[in-house]
């Protein structure tokens, strides 16, 4: 399916399920927004849920929002729900050599398009404060394919607090080139962020949702206009 065809989908899916979604789960991004420089946007995260696939659909609304979300998925998981792959889902097998190129293929096809790929490295759910969150390397293999792109480490995490919907707090990290970052790089990035939005809502308790908009992460930014490494190694 071309891209157009991938927004289209997105679109009338935002339609019927966002409120279906606002209803179970209360979502709050950290501000301000990081600048993204022009072209792909790969936002690399932990897998905390269920709900993760469409936490970053949230993130790339406010990055960028004329786009559309396409999201590297377990082909099994798209096999048992078929309309991911209408939203963008992009199937792998780690285990198929011709799998991962036919992966790979796909995200080269996109390139045009300048999209916006979300990947979760662990490659299954664990809770946000497990560690190691033991990225896999198939994400560097992902970097090589789309050549220069934005890479911006994302923190999930989701807290009950006194809501009947739980909330869950979205923290993005410092834009990176994907050219200088790895794995293991990106490891580190998303390890700092969770520990710093769990540190806040040990701080806060039930008052974190009402003070997310004081969420600042610990990570040094790049220098302004610059999307290269942060001065403090993650």
């Amino acid at each position: 399916m071309g891209e157009r065809g991938t927004r289209a989908w997105w679109r009338a899916f935002d339609v019927a399920f966002a409120p279906v979604m606002r209803r179970r789960l209360h979502v709050r991004l950290s501000e301000p927004l990081p600048d993204v420089a022009p072209g792909p946007i790969v936002l690399v995260a932990n897998h905390v849920s269920w709900w993760d696939g469409f936490l970053l659909r949230a993130v790339q609304r406010a990055l960028r929002p004329h786009g559309a979300l396409h999201s590297i998925a377990l082909e099994r998981e798209l096999e048992r729900h078929p309309f991911l792959r209408r939203i963008g889902g992009i199937g792998i097998d780690a285990a198929s050599p011709s799998s991962i190129l036919h992966t790979l293929r796909a995200i080269e096809r996109l390139l045009s398009d300048e999209p916006v790929l979300g990947y979760f490295p662990q490659g299954r759910i664990a809770p946000s404060h497990a560690r190691p969150l033991a990225f896999h390397r198939g994400i560097d293999l992902v970097l090589r394919a789309l050549g220069p792109a934005t890479v911006i480490p994302v923190a999930l995490h989701i807290e009950p607090l006194a809501r009947f919907a739980p909330t869950a707090f979205v923290a993005l990290g410092e834009p990176l080139e994907s050219t200088v970052v790895d794995h293991a790089f990106l490891e580190r990035c998303v390890t700092r962020l969770l520990d710093d939005v769990l540190a806040f809502t040990a701080a806060h308790g039930e008052d974190a949702d009402r003070m997310w908009s004081g969420f600042r992460a610990s990570i040094v930014a790049p220098e302004a206009g610059t999307f290269t490494r942060p001065r403090l190694v993650c």
